[in-house]
């Protein structure tokens, strides 16, 4: 991040704003974030095509991001904001983490769809890899190994 690379703290202030705005998508019963948000109003939702339900990929893809904006800022609602999704998923489908790609964000459900680590469920597994190899081997990552 441009913080890492330069140590100047406006970067990381300006991560922390940006988190902050982003934090309402995940402002739901479940914890599984809506896809898209407002920056300037807070106003949540998810496209129309996906009839309200959020992507898989899109619900884990911001690991890394909160994970290290928690470990720099020593703030941990970021990190626990990403790992409530993991968690989430765990206790909804526990048995071989194999995920749909569409999500209720309502009640952590699955709605329809395929299991598929292609287009709309790659990036999730990728993420899971990621924050692994980042260093942050806590349960949630570990029910995915």
């Amino acid at each position: 991040s441009a913080y890492d690379l330069s140590g100047d703290e406006v970067f990381l202030e300006k991560a922390r704003d940006l988190a902050d705005k982003l934090l309402p998508a995940w402002n739901t019963p479940s914890g599984i974030p809506y896809n898209r948000i407002n920056l300037a109003y807070g106003n949540t939702n998810n496209p129309r095509w996906t009839r309200g339900n959020s992507i898989l990929a899109d619900s884990g893809s911001e690991q890394l991001e909160f994970i290290a904006l928690s470990q720099r800022t020593k703030d941990p609602k970021y990190q626990e904001t990403a790992e409530k999704v993991i968690k989430e998923l765990h206790r909804t489908f526990p048995k071989d983490g194999l995920l749909p790609i569409y999500l209720n964000p309502l009640t952590g459900t699955k709605s329809a769809g395929s299991i598929t680590f292609g287009a709309m469920g790659d990036s999730f597994y990728e993420y899971l890899l990621k924050a692994w190899i980042q260093g942050n081997k806590t349960e949630m990552v570990k029910f995915y190994r």
